[in-house]
């Protein structure tokens, strides 16, 4: 019977092919190096924030991940990301590991991360950042911006902490003194003294070059940092990737190694997301008012899936730089024909190759006040339906400029918009309403927080600055981040006030008195109170799924699932119970096809398999819905995951009988199962049935589960 058995789940088992639900994957750039630490057998490299390390006796490379990622992944778990500082200590054998959030990880060479939280969970009112880290022996000195912390690497704990009340950008131990490079000068006191006593700190006045000398060198691509236990020096090569170099016999450094690098995008800066032509694109750039020229040059990353790569700079075309790419526009005709909108510009490509550059001079576009005239801003991008291109025209006292597809361009000035009054165009976020067919975007200017909807077609413009509750108080909102629609045709509002909707009648109405409103949420717990959705959490972004949830990214609070009637948190994740790189999210993009959700963040990209696609949102289907693991094995302890339901469908499993075993309304499109019957036993070996009936009534047996015991 056990022989038959398993053939039978083979052949159940092959639909199974999708992403697991619930799964994070985490997308880190490697390139760039910034600090680089030997430890012999292994020379660890941190770049762009993320760790990696080059193994010498194989030249294979192994990453190092925040932890709660799938153990699938090939590499150590680390506690955070955002890595600031990192430096071996020989006498442990252990890599110590300082973050942004300052915490604390002690690394081995075999993957081995234990993780402390003194520093980060010290309460304290003053500057507990970590600059730099010096060992000496099996202690590791800490320097903050309050002093020093020691650490025993050892033992693994903290012996003590010398709050000089004084930034310390580093230190130098040796076997009488302690020094500290701090803001006021080069600090010093014996180790026989009472160091936790401010008085034994005195002025050293010596020179900190000469006390604790480099070896590092330079080249033309960054530090090169020296290795004394391989008597050679690594660093970024041409590309960004780690190399050895060497000294010849005349003393030149030279390159003795090719380049290598993990798999990832180029850099994690990424501001907006687009998914285009099966590709994910990602902007890098982004700008506010006074930006400098020079702040960040242009790049555009693209993923197939398979490879990362960056658009081709169009800069070299012009003669001048391209900076802060920051928005993009895909034709609706022409798969290969797209814009990218940056604070140099508007650039034209075709076929990936970039083909045109717009600016005040050869378009009705208008320059930046207080940068070159012929270098135009453009913020956001839109087509309407007749399959034009809007281009929002960043502080300017021209808002919005059409391209039309003969390549003809035309501004549509309007009163009140100016650069004077600060109802300049600042907009994250620029539309055409499905519903409605309005031009929509947002002013994100401090303190002058507007929405607006644009006729194009009799070029009537409608302001809206009113936030309420649903009780009519006025909620402050200083700056809105983000507009979007979901599929009812609400305008929803990210602000700093929290989110805020319009309903579909108001959005298309007349009347331009109309308030965005704040959702109230009942209580539901026998009493008539009720709590306002989100109320003062800044929210910077929103993206609307398939079944009309919104997932919502805030300044610093993290991402919230919203139930698609608004009354349920579903997850709210954070750096702190999920992988998720950062608790501050630029942008929030779905791929409808697949469920997969995106997070752009300070600290790079990551994904997270979300459990409602475009097909189970539309209906439930034998060919759509499936379970795993399937088969279920005997070491399986887990829970057992049906996917491809319609929200909100009722599920019951049944064993081939008949006999009811367990049933439950599935969240989102997905539904999970432990496996065990209405007692809490564990079911037998065999098939069970999985009967799904959706709120429309619809039932059927939409796919079953095999267990073998």
């Amino acid at each position: 019977m056990r022989r038959i058995l398993l053939s039978i789940l083979t052949v159940l088992s092959l639909t199974a092919a999708a992403e697991e639900i619930g799964k994070w994957t985490l997308y880190q750039s490697y390139y760039n190096i910034t600090q680089v630490e030997s430890a012999g057998t292994d020379v660890f490299a941190l770049a762009s924030g993320s760790l990696y390390s080059l193994h010498l006796s194989d030249n294979s490379l192994t990453t190092y991940y925040k932890d709660n990622v799938l153990s699938s992944l090939d590499g150590g778990c680390l506690s955070s990301s955002g890595i600031e500082r990192i430096a071996w200590c020989e006498m442990a054998k252990r890599l110590i590991v300082a973050y942004e959030n300052n915490k604390i990880d002690l690394l081995t060479a075999d993957k081995d991360v234990r993780t402390f939280t003194d520093l980060a969970d010290k309460q304290m009112t003053g500057d507990k950042t970590i600059y730099n880290i010096c060992v000496f022996g099996q202690h590791a000195y800490i320097c903050t911006g309050f002093g020093i912390m020691k650490f025993d690497v050892v033992e693994e704990y903290v012996v003590d902490t010398y709050n000089l009340g004084i930034k310390v950008n580093d230190a130098f131990v040796n076997s009488t003194y302690i020094y500290a490079l701090t803001e006021k000068g080069v600090k010093r006191a014996p180790l026989s003294s009472n160091l936790l006593n401010k008085d034994s700190w005195t002025d050293s006045g010596e020179d900190w070059s000469t006390l604790k000398p480099s070896k590092n060198l330079s080249n033309a691509f960054g530090t090169l940092f020296h290795d004394n236990k391989n008597n050679c020096y690594w660093g970024n090569d041409s590309e960004g990737k780690l190399a050895r170099y060497e000294e010849d016999e005349y003393g030149t450094m030279q390159q003795t190694s090719s380049g290598v690098v993990p798999d990832g995008p180029l850099s994690n800066r990424f501001w907006r997301l687009y998914l285009h032509d099966n590709r994910l694109f990602g902007t890098c750039g982004n700008f506010s008012y006074g930006f400098s020229l020079k702040d960040f040059p242009g790049c555009v990353q693209t993923y197939d899936g398979n490879s990362w790569s960056k658009l081709a700079d169009p800069g070299k075309m012009t003669g001048y730089d391209y900076v802060h790419a920051n928005c993009m526009a895909f034709d609706p005709l022409d798969k290969n024909h797209f814009w990218v909108g940056a604070g140099s510009g508007l650039y034209e490509y075709r076929d990936y190759i970039p083909v045109k550059a717009y600016n005040s001079g050869n378009s009705a576009l208008s320059g930046v006040s207080d940068v070159e005239l012929h270098r135009s801003a453009v913020c956001s991008m839109t087509y309407d339906r007749d399959n034009n291109l809007w281009a929002m025209n960043g502080w300017s006292s021209i808002p919005v400029v059409r391209f039309s597809r003969d390549g003809n361009s035309q501004s549509f000035p309007q009163q009140g918009i100016s650069m004077s009054t600060e109802y300049n165009v600042d907009a994250q976020s620029a539309f055409v309403s499905p519903t409605n067919g309005y031009l929509w975007w947002n002013n994100n200017q401090w303190g002058k927080h507007v929405v607006y909807r644009y006729d194009w077609r009799n070029n009537s413009l409608t302001w809206f600055n009113n936030f309420v509750n649903e009780d009519g108080t006025t909620i402050a909102c200083n700056l809105i981040f983000d507009l979007t629609e979901d599929k009812e045709g609400n305008i929803w509002v990210a602000s700093d006030g929290g989110p805020f909707y319009i309903t579909r009648a108001d959005a298309a109405g007349s009347d331009g008195d109309i308030w965005f409103i704040q959702h109230k949420v009942p209580r539901n717990d026998g009493t008539n109170y009720a709590d306002y959705l989100l109320a003062g959490v800044s929210i910077r972004t929103i993206a609307v799924d398939a079944a009309n949830r919104k997932w919502m990214g805030s300044s610093g609070a993290g991402v919230y699932l919203i139930s698609s009637d608004n009354n349920t948190e579903i997850h709210h994740f954070t750096t702190e119970n999920s992988p998720i790189l950062s608790d501050i999210i630029y942008d929030i993009i779905i791929d409808d096809e697949t469920g997969t959700v995106y997070f752009a963040t300070p600290n790079g990209l990551c994904t997270y398999q979300g459990d409602v696609s475009s097909a189970n949102a539309e209906g439930m289907a034998k060919e759509t819905v499936w379970a795993y693991p399937n088969p279920v094995t005997p070491e399986h302890t887990g829970m057992i995951t049906v996917v491809g339901l319609t929200p909100g469908a009722q599920v019951k499993i049944l064993t081939a009988s008949g006999q009811l075993v367990n049933e439950g309304t599935c969240s989102g499109g997905s539904y999970q199962w432990d496996g065990c019957d209405m007692k809490g036993r564990k079911v037998a070996s065999g098939i069970y049935m999985v009967n799904a009936a959706t709120p429309e009534g619809e039932k059927g047996i939409v796919t079953k589960i095999a267990i073998v015991r």
